[in-house]
């Protein structure tokens, strides 16, 4: 049984509201305009829906009926601000901090099962490098890749770059890049230079990663870090995980009281 103040509560889960709607309303609810849905909650008698929810309800019906929050970063942004009750700015930048991206993404994946385009993955390792962060853990690990991407060093010419190559030949010594374009191939005659290369990542984060994991299980009056960066880091992403866990938590509880718990997850 949903309560009739269900829709006012201050900590409500974007994705228990969008289930809520769907099971008060049916599924031609999501075709509603928006007015619509407050006026058909309201008539039912749960009230009127407090802007902060009204975002969680418009931003879940986007997710539910269209895959743009995970192929465009622009979209993302949007979407999960809204997702996070937030007011969102059309015509500006608001970029996300990685705890808001952390828990956008689980609810994301909580309405829909899409995997993430590389423009998005961008957008999350951009984010990360504006919290200062080297590392990113679930559920944003597959953004790791932009975060600290992988590099070639040619040991013929020295050449540094992106460690973008099909065909493990460095791009100068082949010459990929001769007529200012992509030329997909190397240049005739250069067929056999620059393989001689040494990959490697942009920088090292295993230690910070395996620290994480280590603290992470570890109740937080436990846990001691130093005063350096690396300390620095772990505190941040202790207290992203925190916020994460209070969301996730939040979702399960009011689904419960929404419908059976087990038919939605």
């Amino acid at each position: 049984m949903i309560r009739k103040d269900f829709f006012q509560k201050d900590d409500a889960h974007a994705v228990a509201l969008g289930v809520a709607c769907h099971k008060l309303l049916g599924a031609e609810w999501l075709d509603y305009e928006p007015r619509t849905v407050y006026e058909e909650l309201d008539r039912l008698g749960y009230g009127l829906v407090p802007e902060e929810n009204a975002n969680k309800i418009n931003a879940f019906r986007v997710a539910k009926k269209t895959i743009m929050p995970w192929v465009d970063h622009e979209s993302f942004e949007k979407v999960v601000h809204g997702l996070l009750g937030n007011l969102i700015h059309f015509e500006l930048r608001t970029p996300l901090s990685i705890a808001q991206c952390m828990v956008g993404v689980d609810i994301l994946r909580a309405i829909q099962q899409v995997p993430f385009v590389d423009d998005v993955k961008r957008y999350i390792a951009a984010c990360a490098k504006h919290d200062e962060l080297d590392y990113l853990p679930e559920p944003l690990t597959f953004a790791m890749p932009f975060l600290c991407p992988n590099m070639y060093e040619c040991l013929d010419c020295g050449n540094v770059d992106d460690d973008d190559l099909e065909d493990g030949q460095c791009d100068v010594c082949v010459g990929r890049y001769e007529d200012g374009t992509v030329n997909g191939r190397p240049e005739e005659g250069l067929e056999d230079r620059g393989k001689n290369i040494r990959r490697f990542e942009a920088y090292e984060y295993a230690q910070l990663a395996s620290d994480y994991r280590k603290v992470s299980r570890m109740p937080i009056d436990h846990v001691k870090l130093n005063e350096d960066n690396h300390g620095l880091q772990l505190a941040m992403l202790l207290s992203y995980g925190k916020y994460r866990e209070e969301h996730q938590f939040n979702m399960t509880q009011q689904l419960r009281e929404v419908v059976n718990e087990r038919s939605l997850l």
